[in-house]
């Protein structure tokens, strides 16, 4: 009974605790932004954006998306102020604002450093990568950059890797980066004579069997398990009491319209009684509802637990909370 008290009471006080989450985000994001202002105001450009985007990310608001814009501009980062002044000029609700963003969006495009990638008989399964970002989707498509030196690479399965810096700090200017064809990797000459002066090395022999990893660890414990199937029956017992509460408040009113000669509206029986007999019902329908509720939540909740209990075999199963705008809940994920 104990265990069940507190799931219901979890279930409960869900909604709340998201909204308290969502609370203390808004709080922190407040925070950030005016970190940020602070930041902006004492010439610190790039520790004000950080802040601003911390402040974005928590708690989405069009006008502190303007003011990382604004950030961004300051700071160089050109296209990445140009992405946000766009996106105000389309969705901000505040007409001067949107207005005053589709202007500055317009008077940067033409600063906008443009970047073209292109891929020389691509490999295949080819991955190109600019810094630690992957552009493979970007191939062949004109897009705005931020100004900078950044390193592309572009590897494939089979083939060496080719690695390149390129300045793209042009201001207006459309820069093309070429991705040569890759060249294949050599494979080791099978005729090749062994060098008699080197020792073999044991970890390259192709004649040796790799040893498997010992499985260590110890055995998975069985209490969820068990605890899962007395959580199951005990929700199977509570709604089973609450079905009873309903077969009896059922009863009650089948009494209150015999006490009324077979009918309610109008009753023309004793009104006393039958009054009485429909009080009682609705005590024991509000009773059963209670109790069917509990039981539904115990057993599932027992089932759940019962389900995800590791027992060492090929089950993996995972309880994933997820939370949305106005709502909370778990998610079953695995395989069985």
């Amino acid at each position: 009974m104990r265990w069940i008290a507190v799931l219901v009471v979890a279930v409960a006080v869900g909604v709340p605790a998201a909204a308290l989450a969502q609370s203390e985000n808004k709080a922190a994001a407040d925070a950030a932004f005016e970190r940020g202002k602070q930041l902006m105001d004492g010439g610190k450009t790039a520790e004000a954006c950080a802040e601003f985007k911390r402040s974005q990310e928590l708690d989405p608001q069009f006008g502190t998306q303007y003011n990382l814009a604004l950030c961004y501009q300051k700071l160089g980062k050109l296209a990445s102020a140009y992405g946000e002044f766009v996106e105000l000029a389309e969705k901000d609700t505040k007409a001067k604002r949107k207005a005053d963003s589709k202007k500055l969006a317009a008077k940067l495009k033409p600063r906008l450093t443009q970047l073209t990638l292109i891929v020389n008989d691509p490999a295949p399964s080819l991955t190109v990568r600019r810094d630690e970002l992957d552009v493979t989707l970007l191939v062949g498509v004109t897009t705005p950059i931020d100004p900078g030196v950044y390193t592309f690479r572009a590897e494939a399965p089979g083939f060496v890797a080719w690695e390149q810096k390129v300045d793209l700090t042009a201001e207006g200017a459309t820069i093309t980066v070429e991705v040569p064809a890759l060249e294949k990797a050599t494979e080791p000459d099978p005729d090749r004579e062994p060098d008699p002066d080197r020792e073999p090395d044991r970890d390259r022999d192709p004649d040796r069997v790799p040893e498997p990893d010992p499985v260590t660890g110890p055995p998975p414990s069985k209490t969820r398990k068990y605890l899962g199937m007395g959580l199951t029956g005990g929700g199977v017992v509570i709604a089973g009491v609450g079905l009873l509460f309903g077969f009896q408040a059922m009863s009650l009113a089948g009494d209150a319209e015999d006490a009324c000669n077979g009918s309610l509206d109008p009753c023309s029986g004793d009104v006393l009684e039958a009054r009485d007999l429909i009080d009682d019902a609705k005590g024991k329908a509000m009773l059963s509802n209670i109790f069917v509720g509990a039981g539904l939540v115990a057993a599932t909740a027992g089932v759940i637990l019962w389900v995800t209990a590791p027992d060492g075999g090929e089950r993996r199963t995972a309880l994933v909370p997820v939370v949305g705008d106005q709502s909370v809940g778990l998610v079953l994920d695995g395989r069985f």
